[in-house]
């Protein structure tokens, strides 16, 4: 501690960030019976990583910038994205019986004899209300934290569809593997049910029990890089931030700045039809921007006979006859 100010922040973010942090949280996915061949924490950040994104304002100012904006988890498209999940009721009621199991020794062999009086369990659990608290639980800790999505694949339909507006956006590759960040991203693990971590405090992993810190970072790590098996042709990475390092600010989206300047802009197969004239107005200022700092620009396009996607390379005066011709239309 210096001039009376924790250093707990720092050492979260350090933990966060850490090879340690990554084994265990692959030793608890373990442990919880999660498959091995679905964990997939590891330490070697793909070269290439894809960001889709509509073309708005705040795509062009991120780049412009050379930043990346992080979002509350909150605010994403999946309703379980980043809850931790604990059943409070189950642990209380194992904690009750050990309890009761005690009491019931010391009324057979000590002075107390019938004066002792074994808990109502059922009578206890019901006045704590834990199904109220544990929803709460749910999300208290992920609200700490932002987040920036990346994909492995930039040829996902899906993703083209949801992320891109219809193919009319953008997708953009980047290369992070030598950014000083690196360690700040975490790939998601999909899984068929969510982690109970009702008892994660319980666990003593082989390299040695966690001390509670890191327990907690731990687990809200798990929770904001875990997700449902559905979410799985995402083939997600996550960058993130505990928002512990800002102090009290509390801002639901934040920037990272610096950042590698993209390989790649994709262009979505319908890029040359956009919805208004402010849409158009930003993607000649996205196609601009590859232009002076030489960023190659690609088209993606569907496959005849296939439901697959190919690239093909495009120039920046290949791009603007084809607006210009769909928007003369």
């Amino acid at each position: 501690m210096e001039n009376g100010k924790s250093n707990k922040p720092l050492e979260m973010h350090d933990y966060i960030r850490s090879d340690k942090a990554r084994k265990d949280m692959q030793l608890l996915l373990i442990r919880n019976d999660v498959d091995e061949e679905r964990v997939k924490i590891s330490n070697e950040l793909p070269t290439a990583l894809f960001s889709y994104h509509k073309v708005n304002e705040y795509i062009i100012d991120d780049l412009i910038k050379k930043q990346i904006t992080l979002t509350d988890p909150n605010l994403f498209n999946d309703l379980y994205d980043s809850t931790l999940h604990v059943n409070s009721e189950t642990s209380e009621r194992k904690n009750l019986e050990e309890l009761n199991s005690y009491l019931a020794e010391l009324k057979a062999h000590s002075i107390f004899g019938e004066s002792l009086e074994l808990v109502d369990i059922d009578q206890s659990i019901a006045d704590m209300n834990y199904p109220e608290r544990d929803k709460r639980i749910m999300r208290v800790f992920s609200k700490d934290y932002r987040i920036k999505c990346f994909s492995e694949m930039w040829d996902s339909i899906l993703m083209w569809s949801h992320y891109a507006d219809n193919s009319r956006g953008i997708c953009i590759e980047y290369d992070f593997s030598e950014d000083e960040r690196a360690k700040n991203f975490l790939p998601v693990t999909y899984l068929k049910d969510p982690l109970d971590f009702s008892d994660i405090a319980d666990h003593s992993i082989p390299i040695g029990k966690l001390d509670n810190d890191n327990q907690l970072s731990m687990a809200v790590l798990l929770s904001i890089s875990t997700k449902n098996d559905v979410w799985k042709y995402e083939s997600e990475w996550r960058f993130i931030l505990p928002l512990v390092l800002l102090g009290n600010t509390m801002p639901s989206r934040i920037s990272c700045k610096k950042i590698p300047i993209p390989k790649t802009i994709i262009l979505g197969a319908h890029f040359a039809k956009q919805a208004d004239e402010n849409s158009k107005e930003i993607l000649l200022k996205i196609l601009n921007y590859a232009k002076e700092r030489s960023i190659p620009l690609k088209v993606a396009k569907p496959k005849i006979l296939s439901y697959e996607l190919e690239t093909l390379e495009i120039t920046y005066h290949e791009a603007l006859e084809m607006i210009n011709k769909d928007g003369s239309k």
